[in-house]
């Protein structure tokens, strides 16, 4: 299945819809959010990218600040079972904010679209793995596995020192 960065879909707003894109990975984010803000109003709803650029601009969102826009990449991700950006684009801003567990959740819905995306098998490198409770019968949260968690971190050492 081909999404809108694989080939032309015949839009007219294609193009502005990759500027918004290109500005989101320079870190412009206001300048993507105006750009998305704008392709997503003015997409069909019957547009089969319509989730996929409400998605660019609820990300853009959340990282100029705002936590409610999340509840915007959820919504497209729940509308969309198809598109892989759209779970990427939630996992990432999840993880911005420190949602952990839903980011791994949009991470593996993506995955199971396509488990051999680049980008979503180096997100979930990049989250690493959790350990285990120090008191596996307590749960993760309880006051007492997170103080002897703390207790018992070591940071990783950095290469070359002993």
């Amino acid at each position: 299945m081909t999404g809108p960065f694989d080939s032309y879909d015949g839009s007219s707003f294609r193009t502005r819809f990759f500027d918004g894109v290109r500005l989101l990975r320079n870190s412009d984010y206001e300048g993507a959010l105006v750009v998305f803000r704008e392709v997503a109003a003015a997409a069909d709803p019957q547009d089969v990218y319509r989730n996929t650029y409400r998605s660019y601009e609820g990300l853009a969102r959340v990282y100029l600040g705002e936590k409610s826009a999340v509840a915007l990449c959820r919504d497209a991700a729940a509308d969309d079972m198809r598109a892989v950006e759209v779970h990427y684009n939630l996992a990432l801003a999840e993880f911005k904010l420190n949602n952990r567990r839903r980011a791994l959740l949009a991470l593996q819905r993506g995955l199971a679209i396509d488990s051999a995306n680049p980008e979503l098998r180096r997100l979930r490198v990049i989250m690493g793995n959790r350990r285990h409770p120090v008191l596996r019968f307590l749960n993760r949260d309880h006051p007492l596995n997170k103080w002897l968690g703390r207790l018992t971190y070591r940071r990783p050492r950095k290469p070359g020192r002993s």
